[in-house]
């Protein structure tokens, strides 16, 4: 299910629905989460939907140099995704996600879209070689009129089957 995050293109070598969600608490009253969803359209096309979400609670907020905060705020990210694979050979996969962006800070809201797309090819049964570019034309809209734009990245992945049905 983390294919809808990370590169579409590896939901190309699916073939059930899948279906996974976590959760996690982190130091500093943080939180952050996932759900992810796969689905088989037809043997070389997939779909999948997916949320994350991060938050950050009670974030000091000050109005000058004091040891006591003036009060507290909260920081919450969220990613709503679509994504779409297709198998274009035996050994090849290319996928795409278009992401809704909506974030709220203190009392301002963002919202913003952006796409990923990435290619996953296994030249052999265990090895699998992938690509993906992150944050395409991914952008925020605050509704102060700013806009912010996303840095993009890329990243290169490898991995290798070392046993049969194990983790």
């Amino acid at each position: 299910y983390t294919a809808v995050f990370w590169n579409a293109a590896a939901m190309a070598f699916t073939h059930n629905i899948a279906i996974g969600a976590s959760h996690a608490n982190l130091s500093f009253d943080r939180q952050i989460g996932a759900v992810g969803l796969i689905f088989p359209v037809h043997r070389n096309h997939k779909i999948g939907l997916s949320w994350q979400g991060f938050i950050i609670n009670s974030i000091p907020a000050r109005s000058s140099n004091t040891a006591e905060p003036d009060g507290y705020f909260s920081n919450v990210e969220q990613t709503f995704g679509l994504a779409y694979s297709l198998k274009i050979f035996s050994f090849l996969g290319l996928g795409a996600n278009l992401n809704y962006f909506h974030q709220s800070l203190d009392q301002s809201f963002a919202h913003g879209f952006g796409w990923n797309a990435g290619a996953i090819v296994r030249p052999f049964s265990k090895l699998k070689l992938g690509l993906v570019f992150y944050d395409l034309q991914g952008y925020l809209n605050w509704e102060t009129g700013h806009r912010d734009f996303f840095e993009k990245k890329g990243r290169l992945g490898v991995s290798y089957q070392l046993t049969r049905n194990a983790l």
